[in-house]
């Protein structure tokens, strides 16, 4: 949901079709919109990544650094 808000925000389609300004520091407030939520979704993306994204898999225990030799029937060299 929160991916989908922040698309349709950062496209200045809800200003009148041909607006230039008003100008902010030179620009026009549709770049500067763009490119704000553009940095928002970044940060949205990189925290979704960071927090639920998991890439371990869950059907083997975690291993806790030691390497297991096959051979030995997993027990420590």
């Amino acid at each position: 949901m929160g991916l989908v808000v922040i698309l349709l925000a950062g496209v200045p389609w809800y200003l009148p079709e041909g607006t230039i300004g008003p100008l902010v520091f030179g620009f026009p407030l549709w770049m500067l919109v763009a490119v704000l939520f553009s940095v928002v979704l970044c940060g949205f993306l990189t925290w979704v990544l960071m927090r639920h994204w998991h890439l371990t898999d869950d059907d083997h225990p975690a291993e806790d650094g030691a390497h297991q030799d096959p051979r030995t029937n997993g027990e420590l060299e």
